[in-house]
């Protein structure tokens, strides 16, 4: 699939390549993704909006947590396209982030059984050479370049762990005999969300995007991360080769990526 900025002229444009891996120890695949291939929307308010992609990562040790990451990304499918609400890529991000938090709560309410679900969300959006993301939980945003062989994690993990490290209550070296995964933030399962938004310019052509659930990013290094991105034949090889890396390393958990490389041409026709 390839999404592009304008078309008939000379553009960034961009290809994706998503997997996901129920792993080695779950009975239960809890992860959820967007592609910009699953859009279902005119091809004049995509070009407008952005392109979209997005990893939710249901909450562990909660009933419920694939329910809660499938309603994160419907509500990211219906409401980020909606043509008809004029406001920034950052407003809209945001607002699908609050209702997906409001509609996990509401269900949960109307099912006991599911009270205490969650999920982590963390969401681009691509407009030509500028990125916008927003991002809640421990799935991770990567940025990896192909010039410098760079790789760069542009979101926080939301742990306690990381929050604690943050209020002087804790030192990195302490902080590793921690469980990093008892998470700070989720949608539906905390009071209320701290959505971490940012943005970026000048992305370059050779630049690739990984969004990952913590499967992958709790076993394989971000140098192996790297390496795999960069050292594969096509995208659909690399997040095949990185979620098998990941079940090398015990597969201990859902394991689910989403890999978008940024190139420059003129791709006429193309959305």
């Amino acid at each position: 699939m390839t999404g592009v900025a304008d078309a008939k002229k000379p553009t960034y444009f961009f290809r994706s390549s998503a997997e996901t891996d129920i792993g080695l120890r779950k009975t239960s695949n809890e992860d959820s993704f967007w592609n910009h291939a699953e859009t279902y929307a005119d091809a004049a308010i995509l070009k407008r909006l952005g392109t979209v992609y997005a990893v939710a990562d249901g909450v562990s040790g909660h009933v419920g947590g694939d329910v809660a990451s499938n309603i994160a990304i419907d509500t990211l499918r219906m409401y980020y396209v909606l043509p008809h609400v004029n406001i920034s890529p950052e407003d809209r991000l945001r607002n699908v982030f609050l209702e997906a938090h409001r509609r996990i709560e509401d269900y949960a309410r109307e099912h006991p059984e599911y009270r205490g679900m969650g999920t982590t969300l963390t969401t681009v959006v691509l407009r030509d050479s500028h990125l916008h993301y927003a991002h809640v939980g421990d799935s991770r945003l990567y940025l990896i370049q192909s010039a410098s062989r760079e790789i760069r994690q542009l979101t926080k993990d939301h742990s306690l762990v990381n929050r604690y490290i943050e209020e002087g209550k804790l030192t990195p070296e302490e902080a590793a005999e921690e469980d990093s995964n008892v998470l700070d933030q989720a949608l539906g399962c905390v009071p209320k969300i701290r959505i971490e938004m940012g943005e970026r310019d000048a992305l370059m052509p050779g630049d690739f995007l990984l969004l990952c659930s913590d499967g992958l990013s709790d076993l394989v290094s971000d140098t192996k991360i790297r390496d795999v991105v960069l050292g594969s034949p096509s995208l659909e090889d690399a997040c095949h080769r990185l979620i098998l890396k990941a079940n090398q390393q015990g597969g201990r958990d859902n394991i689910t990526v989403v890999l978008v490389a940024i190139e420059k041409g003129t791709q006429e026709g193309m959305i």
